[in-house]
């Protein structure tokens, strides 16, 4: 389970992520609006920032299978019991 959702970050990133695990894994879950040229530099600028700063940034876009992101993060991704 995160540990915050869409946690505010001090003013420096203008970022708010979807979810934060721990204190350096945040999590975005982009749409349709992330789809269009200027959001898509917006948000490799702001990541990038965040990647800089010592963040682990996952993306897990609505074309992409939950289930495979998952997958593919289960170092982070546990199941719950």
């Amino acid at each position: 389970m995160p540990d915050e959702a869409q946690p505010k970050f001090p003013n420096e990133f203008y970022v708010q992520p979807d979810f934060r695990y721990g204190q350096r894994i945040v999590v975005f879950c982009d749409g349709t609006p992330h789809d269009t040229p200027d959001v898509i530099e917006d948000d490799r600028r702001k990541r990038k920032a965040l990647e800089e700063a010592g963040f682990v940034v996952l993306v897990w876009r609505y074309d992409e299978s939950l289930d495979d992101f998952v997958c593919q993060h289960s170092d982070i991704f546990t199941p719950v019991r």
